[in-house]
This record gives structure tokens, sequence and C-alpha cells, in this order.
């Protein structure tokens, strides 16, 4: 009787590992679809990296994990340690998506993207930084992007940023529009623009209450809506 005492109880203590183990992972759930259409994106490469260094979201650190889409452009990753990883999606004759995405215990971080064909829009679009130009001024911050389009058909009728403490800004979140009147002095629209060359913007937001916030830069031609890498900021 005391044998299968000891073995119930050791049974009883590997289970318990087991779970403390599975509660300090979290996986990583999402769709790939085509932005004009939200057609799911089948058979496409999903890469996972590891975010060494937080502080500097250009940086994607080292590949850790490849996975492919499924036929709904559905792809996960699981039992992953806690911590922050960069999603990269590279398609031919499609702007390479981005996703920045935080891994909790226990939890499943969902992580949709899209992805953009550069011929259907001839758009191209960047989130670039957070700028702090004055750390002494509380709740500040200068979002930053870049666009670039083939011919003039195909240039922006407007653009920005949208930010949001979710991680997926563009759904719900606020939407800063580029104002050419004031923030870029006595240029017009036709001057300010320039056909292959890269357009750099700023957005000015203020008011901010503390926190981790997500963001993402936005463009809009004729022919639709593209959106931008997704990148953090912490006030």
């Amino acid at each position: 009787m005391k044998k299968i005492f000891v073995i119930l109880l050791s049974i009883c203590v590997l289970c318990g590992c087991t779970s403390d183990v599975e509660d300090a992972t979290g996986s990583i759930y999402g769709v790939v679809s085509y932005s004009n259409s939200a057609e799911p994106v089948k058979g496409v490469g999903v890469e996972l990296y590891i975010l060494n260094n937080v502080d500097d979201l250009t940086y994607k650190g080292d590949l850790l994990l490849r996975t492919t889409t499924s036929d709904d452009g559905s792809f996960s990753f699981e039992n992953l340690n806690i911590g922050s990883y960069l999603l990269q999606v590279v398609n031919d004759g499609c702007e390479t998506a981005s996703y920045e995405v935080t891994v909790e215990a226990g939890r499943t971080a969902r992580a949709d993207m899209q992805l953009v064909q550069l011929k259907d829009i001839g758009l191209k679009i960047v989130t670039e930084n957070a700028e702090f130009d004055d750390k002494d001024y509380e709740g500040y911050v200068f979002l930053c992007g870049r666009f670039l389009y083939i011919d003039e058909d195909c240039a922006p009728i407007d653009f920005g940023v949208l930010y949001s403490k979710n991680s997926n800004p563009k759904n719900n979140g606020t939407r800063v529009v580029v104002s050419l009147d004031l923030d870029y002095g006595s240029l017009d629209y036709e001057d300010y623009i320039s056909e292959s060359e890269w357009i750099y913007f700023d957005c000015p937001v203020d008011n901010l209450s503390k926190g981790k916030y997500y963001f993402q830069a936005y463009a809009t031609n004729k022919y639709g809506t593209i959106y931008g890498n997704v990148l953090s900021f912490e006030m």
C-alpha cells in the first residue's frame, strides 16, 4: 500500500511540473491574406525572429522558426518562451509584411498579416520609428513613416499613421493624417510628392498616457489603402 501511495504521489508531482512548463510558454496564431481582397494566402512562408533588442525594432534579431501557411492562410507557432518576437512574410510581387508580437505565458497571441500586391496599387509604405524630441514634454511623440509610388497615377491622396494600445492599430486605432498646409511649410501637394523617391513624413501626437503603444504608417491612393509594418513605443 505504501508503495502504491509513493507511485501516485510521484505521478502528481510530475503532472504539476508539466503544468508549470506549459504555463511558462505561449503561442502565436495568425492568418495571412491579401490587403485588397482579404483572400487567404496559402503556401507562403512565415518567419519568426527573436527581438533581442526591443529598444531598436529595426533590428529583428535571430531567426528562430519558419512555417508555411495552410490552405486557409493560417499559421501558428507553439511552445514559445515568453517575450518579444517579430513575424515576417516575404512573397514575390508583394510588400514584405512584418508584425511585432508579445508572447505571454499560457496565452495565444493573435497576429494577422496582410500582403500588399504592389502591381495592383503601385504604392509602398514603411513605418519608420517613434521620435521623442523633448523627453521632458510628457505624452508627446513624433510617429514617422515613408512612402514610394511608381507613377503619378498611383500617388497617395491620404497618408499618415494609426496608433493604438492594441497590437493591431489598423483595427479601431487612432488615425493621424499628415497636414501639408502647416507641418511642411508652404509646399503644395504637387511639389511635396515625387515619383520614384522615398517620401518621409512624421505625425505629432500628444496627450498620451503612460503605457505601450503600437503604430503603423498607412497610405491611400485611388486604388486602395496599404499599411506599413507594426512597431511599438512606450511613454
